[in-house]
């Protein structure tokens, strides 16, 4: 993550600028959002997955989407929703400079960061527009193909599978729920013997057993009852949890719930199921869980360099975003 992000106050009084405050509010924010992103680069083309945006501002998926259309539309930005690519079209210019001496350093810093980029659309693009501006001599084109194909599955093909894993895994559990039920007096006989743990208390061992420290846990947790009762799996919740801990989240609950039901509503919101996901998605196992749209109230955000001209603002990348 960089440690700051440079906005010209001109920002406010272009053509673009105005242009975005036109169509809306959402505009403006996902194009500050883009310039100050947590995952972004100086070159201005980098990683950026819609759901990241949806959360990470605050605007949901909906509101994210037409943000990002209203930053295309004004020539602010170009994206390609295959790779999850973005490229700013002038973030370069802003971060770095408008151009460098043939001998400054920075010229092959700047060449080794774009070799090292991930195949996407915007490859020749980018080279173009920055080729003389930064004495560029390697242009890339894109191949139009999954990188690594032919080796080893990748984190995300992991992680699709896993996430069947876990369907089919619910699939059996709701099967099994469905036959204890239907066989009344022997749930009660064995009840009577040896207590079946209720959700909660299979929630708080799942909770438990990924390492989340509960005496910063109230349990029973009607979030998390709640997903139990839509279907979601002790082990799913159990698989977020560690996400949790690994995260050192503040309060692991809340961001367990909404990481769960985020993830579910964006599958909803494009009418796939979950296990249907494309395997073209290049997200990490932890990344493709952080989808958490709507459900969080801010809680557990976490979120080159050239010396600042007189003509520009520095601004802290987390303030922006």
């Amino acid at each position: 993550m960089r440690d700051y992000a440079k906005l010209s106050p001109t920002f406010w009084t272009g053509a673009t600028g105005k242009a975005l405050r036109r169509r809306g509010s959402e505009g403006v924010i996902v194009a500050l959002y883009l310039v100050s992103a947590p995952g972004s680069n100086m070159l201005g083309l980098y990683y950026q997955p819609l759901l990241f945006m949806a959360h990470e501002t605050g605007l949901g998926v909906e509101g994210a989407s037409k943000g990002l259309q209203d930053c295309i539309a004004c020539g602010f930005c170009s994206y390609d929703a295959d790779t999850e690519m973005v490229f700013v079209h002038e973030m370069a210019a802003w971060q770095i400079a408008d151009s460098l001496a043939p001998k400054d350093l920075r010229c092959k810093g700047i060449q080794r960061d774009y070799d090292a980029l991930p195949d996407n659309p915007f490859l020749g693009a980018w080279f173009d527009r920055y080729e003389h501006a930064f004495h560029l001599s390697r242009r890339r084109e894109f191949s139009g193909q999954e990188q690594g194909a032919m080796q080893a599955p990748t984190k995300p093909l992991r992680s699709q599978e896993q996430e069947q894993e876990q369907e089919q895994e619910q699939e059996q559990e709701q099967e099994q729920e469905q036959e204890r039920a239907a066989a009344p007096p022997a749930r009660a006989h064995v009840s009577a013997h040896t207590p079946a743990p209720t959700r909660g208390g299979l929630i708080g061992q799942a909770l438990k057993r990924a390492g989340v420290d509960m005496t910063r846990v109230s349990m029973p947790d009607s979030r998390l009852d709640a997903l139990r009762a839509k279907g979601v799996t002790v082990e799913e919740i159990e698989a977020v949890a560690r996400e949790a801990v690994d995260r050192r989240i503040r309060n692991p609950v809340s961001w367990i719930a909404a990481t769960i039901a985020g993830r579910r509503q964006d599958a909803a919101a494009v009418n796939l199921p979950a296990a249907g996901r494309s395997s073209r998605a290049r997200r990490s196992t932890t990344d493709r869980q952080v989808a958490t749209i709507n459900a969080l109230t801010g809680k557990d955000q976490s979120y080159g360099h050239t010396d600042p001209a007189r003509d520009v603002v520095d601004v802290e990348a987390r303030d922006v975003g």
